[in-house]
């Protein structure tokens, strides 16, 4: 989802400020337009990783998503955003996992705006597909392996660990 979305903001002319833990993950945010590309593992500290992103956007980003949907990401990307900024809630933060402390005060202080997204409403597919045609949006740039419809379980098992970064792509058995 993160790299889908480096790719759309890079496309449509925006300064991407990408933040991943896993360095491949980080270097196809860099083949995919990100400008600025953060090791949050480097970034070591309360807000370390906000104060780097409010640095290499020159006081805070405009626009922020949190694709992975921890809680530490959650308010990583609240505490990026300059003033009148907003973030977008895209990766889930489910509700066993308790409930995320927010950072209120910035987004009162700095009028702040969140939103929660399920991902791209229908309506807008076709302007996605027509950028896409245009060769604007290169998905398949995003598959980094292929596997067999039998290699499924494993892979869902192993998107509880660290991503490397990228698509799979499933092959019919």
């Amino acid at each position: 989802m993160g790299l889908s979305a480096v790719m759309i903001a890079a496309a449509c002319g925006a300064q991407v400020v990408a933040v991943d833990i896993a360095p491949g993950a980080l270097e196809l945010a860099r083949r995919c337009g990100a400008t600025v590309c953060l090791d949050a593992r480097a970034l070591a500290g309360p807000g370390a990783v906000a104060a780097a992103v409010r640095d290499a956007t020159d006081g805070g980003a405009h626009l922020s998503l949190d694709t992975l949907g921890s809680h530490a990401t959650c308010a990583a990307s609240i505490e990026s955003l300059r003033r009148r900024g907003r973030h977008v809630q895209v990766g889930l933060l489910p509700a066993a996992q308790g409930r995320p402390a927010l950072p209120m005060d910035l987004v009162i202080a700095y009028e702040l705006e969140l939103r929660g997204s399920h991902g791209m409403a229908a309506h807008a597919y076709p302007e996605l597909l027509r950028l896409v045609t245009a060769g604007v949006l290169r998905p398949a740039e995003l598959v980094t392996r292929t596997i067999d419809l039998a290699e499924v379980p494993d892979a869902l098992a192993a998107m509880d660990g660290p991503a490397p970064g990228g698509m799979c792509l499933i092959r019919p058995a």
